[in-house]
């Protein structure tokens, strides 16, 4: 009677770690992409920027309060970024498609 009454909690301790094992693999799946090209155009008002790749290609990619510019004395921020087109930058970036979300962004030059 009495490992019976160390097995349910024992359960529900296993049950509960897996749980976290679970969200943690999750969350470990965000991929980071990498964009580089050069700014086409910036929306500071939707919070987007274009990339132009070397293949030709335009790249949308949104950006937030926390991405980071590297590389430029007068822009820390996403929302600096206008008025640098025609810039190249090198965009690490999560999510997909149209929902791609800029964490970084390092400024390579003219």
């Amino acid at each position: 009677m009495r490992s019976s009454l160390l097995q349910t909690p024992l359960r529900a301790f296993l049950v509960l770690l897996a749980a976290c094992f679970a969200v943690t693999v999750a969350r470990a799946q965000d991929v980071t992409h990498v964009v580089s090209g050069t700014i086409e155009k910036v929306d500071a008002e939707q919070k987007r920027f274009a990339v132009k790749t070397a293949d030709g290609t335009v790249e949308t990619v949104k950006f937030t309060d926390k991405t980071t510019v590297h590389g430029l004395k007068d822009a820390a921020k996403g929302a600096d970024l206008a008025g640098k087109e025609g810039g190249h930058v090198i965009v690490h970036a999560t999510g997909e498609g149209a929902e791609k979300t800029a964490h970084s962004v390092e400024w390579v030059g003219e």
